[in-house]
């Protein structure tokens, strides 16, 4: 993994995201403050978080990997424009539910 998404995947446990439904892990309203707290490189990055949390060995680390991956996916998801960016959008779809079923089984095996 790059140096630059350790710095951010270790930045991103800081980040709290207040979620206003609870039918999905996107955050659909966030305080500004928040925003300013992202760092403009994280467009990229949930790429290599996520593939982190898909191949992590370590069953201790698998769950905080697999969260940082989802608040990055979350992120990255809610600063698209969905029409300009509709090949991302389904790719960061594709991710949320590869982490939740890399969740159920890691829930499963422990």
């Amino acid at each position: 993994m790059p140096p630059h998404t350790l710095d951010l995947w270790r930045n991103l446990r800081d980040l709290r995201i207040r979620e206003s439904c609870h039918s999905c892990a996107l955050p659909h309203h966030q305080e500004e403050s928040v925003w300013l707290k992202i760092p403009e490189s994280l467009g990229a990055a949930w790429q290599d978080l996520y593939t982190a949390a898909l191949i992590e060995v370590d069953a201790e680390k698998l769950k905080m990997r697999i969260e940082d991956a989802e608040r990055a996916v979350a992120i990255r998801y809610a600063t698209l424009d969905l029409e300009r960016d509709a090949d991302e959008a389904r790719r960061l779809t594709d991710a949320r539910r590869g982490l939740s079923v890399l969740r159920l089984e890691a829930e499963r095996r422990a």
